[in-house]
C-alpha cells in the first residue's frame, strides 16, 4: 500500500488588543486630508454664514454647522457601537488540509481553501482575498505582522498560497480542460482592446448623457445668481458645485485612468455556465452570473465583473475585435443599479 505524506499543520497566532483595534479603524477612516478636514470644515463654514448673513438665513447656517458635527462625532459612535464585542485575545490560525480553522477563547471559525483566491504578505499585513460568492462578498481577512507571536508568517503564506493554488487549479480542470475543437461551446464570445482616451470619452459619453448631472449643474449655477446679492459667499459655493459638476470627467475620471494606457479583455464560454475571462489585470475562469451588465447603450457597453479582482468595465463597441455584444448580454446576467464598487477600466 502506497503511504500518503500526511500534512503538516501550520499555526499562526497573533494578538487583537481593543486599543489597537480602535486606533487601526481611527485611521482607516481619517487616512486622508479630506476626511479630516471636511467635519471642521463643515463647523466653520457653518458658523461663518451665522456671522455675516441675516437672521433669515441662519438657519442654514445651523443646518451646516450640525453636519458638521454629525461628519466628525459619527464614526466614533459607530466605533464605540462596534467595539463592544471586541475583547483582548489571542487569535490561532490553524493550516488544515482542506480548511483553515481560527479561534480564540470564546469562538472558532473554519473557512475552506476553496472560497479563497489569494493571500498577500506586504510589510504590514497578511491579507487573505475570499473568491465572491453569489450572495455577496466576504471581506478580506486582515493580519497585522506586528501582532503576529510565532513570527512564522513567511512559511504560513507559503502554505496558504499553495494550498490556495491548488483548489483553483482543480477548479479550472474541472471546468475548462478539455479540447476546444470537440466542443463549439468553449469559444470567445466577446474580445476588444481599447485605449485611454477611447475609454475616457466612453465615460465622459456616460456623465454628460445623465440628465441628473446637467440638471444638478443648472440648479446650482441658478441657485448661485438667486443668492448672490443677499449670501455671496453662498453664492459662490453654488458656483463652485455646479463647475464641479460640469468638470468633474476632467477632475474624477482622468485620475481614475493615471497609469493606463491601454485595456485588453477576452471573454471565453466554458462548461456548465461559467466563463474565462483574461486581462492585464484578471485572468481567471468564474460562472456566468459574476459578469452582470449594468449599461449597454448605443456607442459603450458597461458590466461589472463580480470578483475581488474585477470592478466596472466600459467596452467601447467600436474596439470589439472578436464576438458580438447580442450573444454577449444574452448569457450573463442584467442588473438595475451598480451599487457602489470600485471601477476598473
Amino acid at each position: 500500500m502506497k503511504d500518503v505524506a500526511k500534512f503538516k499543520k501550520v499555526t499562526l497566532s497573533y494578538s487583537v488588543k481593543k486599543k489597537e483595534v480602535a486606533k487601526e479603524a481611527l485611521k482607516e477612516f481619517y487616512g486622508s486630508v479630506l476626511q479630516i478636514v471636511f467635519g471642521p470644515a463643515l463647523l466653520i463654514l457653518g458658523v461663518v454664514l451665522n456671522l455675516f448673513v441675516d437672521s433669515v438665513s441662519r438657519s442654514f447656517g445651523n443646518f451646516i454647522v450640525l453636519l458638521g458635527v454629525i461628519y466628525i462625532v459619527l464614526p466614533i459612535i459607530i466605533l464605540l457601537f462596534n467595539l463592544r464585542k471586541v475583547k483582548d485575545s489571542e487569535v490561532k490560525m490553524v493550516l488544515h488540509e482542506d480548511k483553515i480553522v481560527s479561534f480564540d477563547d470564546n469562538n472558532k471559525y473554519e473557512l475552506y481553501y476553496g472560497l479563497l483566491q489569494d493571500v498577500k504578505l506586504d510589510d504590514k499585513y497578511i491579507t487573505i482575498v475570499p473568491i465572491a460568492v453569489p450572495k455577496g462578498k466576504l471581506k478580506d481577512i486582515l493580519i497585522p505582522r506586528y501582532k503576529i507571536i510565532t513570527n512564522n508568517e513567511e512559511e504560513f503564506v507559503s502554505v496558504l498560497k499553495e494550498k490556495i493554488d491548488e483548489k483553483l487549479s482543480e477548479r479550472a480542470k474541472i471546468v475548462c480542460d478539455y479540447d476546444i475543437s470537440s466542443d463549439t461551446r468553449m469559444r470567445t464570445i466577446l474580445k476588444y482592446s481599447a485605449s485611454k482616451d477611447e475609454i475616457f470619452n466612453v465615460m465622459k459619453s456616460e456623465y454628460y448623457g445623465n440628465k441628473k448631472n446637467v440638471y444638478y449643474a443648472i440648479s446650482l449655477i441658478v441657485l448661485s445668481f438667486i443668492v448672490f446679492i443677499q449670501m455671496q459667499l453662498l453664492a459662490v459655493i453654488f458656483f463652485a458645485l455646479a463647475a464641479f459638476y460640469i468638470a468633474q470627467p476632467y477632475i474624477v475620471f482622468k485620475r481614475k485612468l493615471r497609469g493606463v494606457e491601454n485595456v485588453n479583455l477576452q471573454f471565453d464560454l466554458c462548461k456548465e455556465k461559467r466563463i474565462g475571462v483574461y486581462g492585464e489585470n484578471i485572468n481567471k475562469e468564474m460562472p456566468l452570473s459574476f459578469i452582470k451588465v449594468i449599461s449597454d447603450e448605443a456607442d459603450f457597453l458597461k458590466i461589472l465583473i463580480d470578483i475581488k479582482d474585477g470592478g466596472i468595465y466600459y467596452i467601447p463597441k467600436a474596439n470589439i475585435t472578436e464576438g458580438n455584444v447580442e450573444e454577449f448580454t444574452s448569457k450573463v446576467t442584467k442588473i438595475k443599479k451598480e451599487g457602489k464598487r470600485k471601477h476598473r477600466l
